[in-house]
């Protein structure tokens, strides 16, 4: 299959506080995904992190395969 998005051990923080711990996964072409939890869990923190909104402590998010930094292929979801 082919790799759509995949994130490595994302990490992010505002200030001392950490938002977001170690989040790792794939989303290969097909996969129907749900992202839940609690209030305060991280996950709007996560979303605009892969949507490069906000910086990434430490991690790597890839978008077919691109480092998120020269996503060009964004126009292709959807």
């Amino acid at each position: 299959m082919s790799t759509i998005l995949e994130t490595k051990n994302v990490s992010v923080h505002y200030g001392q506080t950490e938002a977001v711990s170690d989040v790792s996964f794939k989303i290969e072409k097909g996969d129907f995904i749900g992202l839940v939890g609690p209030n305060g869990a991280g996950k709007t923190t996560l979303a605009k992190a892969i949507l490069g909104l906000m910086p990434l402590s430490s991690g790597k998010v890839s978008l077919f395969g691109q480092p998120q930094k020269t996503f060009q292929d964004y126009y292709k979801i959807g």
